[in-house]
């Protein structure tokens, strides 16, 4: 909502009251619209027997953020979420043991690369990276965390890692770990450039804690290859970051073992 500082200056009030009036109420109507289209609810859906698909909009709520509490009527598999926008985030919750997330990368890119038997009481989250609705584009759902004990990368664990001078890559497997969810606690012998993390795979996601002030994220928005980094700030803009600053990266288009793909930042948090 913009707020015209100059009125009633110059203006005869009274004459433009009403138009004033329906002026504000649509502007309050726009807000509303933005502050509920952003919000977030819980939906209970049922798969039926043969099901592979589950449409926001339909079976799903058309919101920023949903939990979906998510049981099949037999053993189904969940193999595509269509009608998605960017940045929508799906946090599915088994209430029983009938539903496998299938791994697909044109469709849902789980971490670890394998499928998910989720059972009662499991949660696994997902985002939506390029959906439009206006161009009928689905987009594709990377996993960006799960509770599910076992299936080799699907663990979280934390790592101190200490970069020396002149270093400005993190290998995944050899300097950081190979799982889904990683926290990493950096120091630098002196001040170093953080410009690419390698051998990531989709949906894997490392939170960087920097314990010391020499810490530099190299930003490098127009690549989405050799595992550079792409953060939410203006192109060019690289992120120093001082002690006690946290920053969460997503890998996408990675297959952990050619690919590198990129690391898109989820959120930071600043200290001050």
């Amino acid at each position: 909502m913009t707020i015209d500082a100059t009125s009633p200056l110059g203006t005869d009030l009274v004459s433009t009251l009403d138009d004033r009036i329906r002026e504000d109420r649509a502007q309050i109507n726009l807000l509303w619209t933005a502050v509920g289209a952003a919000n977030c609810t819980y939906t209970a859906h049922e798969m039926g027997a043969g099901d592979f698909a589950l449409v926001v909009g339909t079976d799903l709520e058309d919101v920023i953020i949903e939990t979906v509490g998510l049981t099949g009527a037999a053993a189904v598999n969940l193999m595509q979420i269509t009608r998605g926008t960017s940045g929508m985030i799906k946090v599915i919750r088994a209430g029983d043991g009938n539903i496998t997330v299938k791994h697909n990368v044109s469709y849902i890119s789980l971490g670890g690369g394998t499928d998910l038997a989720l059972t009662e009481g499991n949660f696994v989250v997902l985002v939506n990276i390029g959906g439009d609705t206006t161009t009928g584009v689905n987009g594709i759902w990377y996993e960006i965390s799960r509770n599910v004990s076992g299936g080799g990368s699907s663990s979280s664990t934390y790592t101190a890692v200490n970069m020396t001078a002149g270093q400005t890559s993190l290998v995944t497997g050899t300097s950081i770990n190979n799982v889904t969810n990683e926290t990493l606690g950096m120091t630098a012998d002196a001040a170093v450039n953080l410009t690419t993390m390698t051998l990531g795979a989709s949906g894997n996601v490392k939170i960087i804690i920097a314990l010391d002030d020499d810490i530099t994220l190299i930003q490098d928005a127009s690549s989405t290859t050799g595992g550079t980094l792409n953060l939410n700030s203006p192109a060019g803009v690289d992120l120093e970051m001082q002690t006690g600053d946290i920053v969460g990266l997503v890998n996408i288009g990675g297959d952990g073992v050619i690919s590198h793909g990129y690391w898109r930042e989820m959120y930071r948090t600043l200290k001050v």
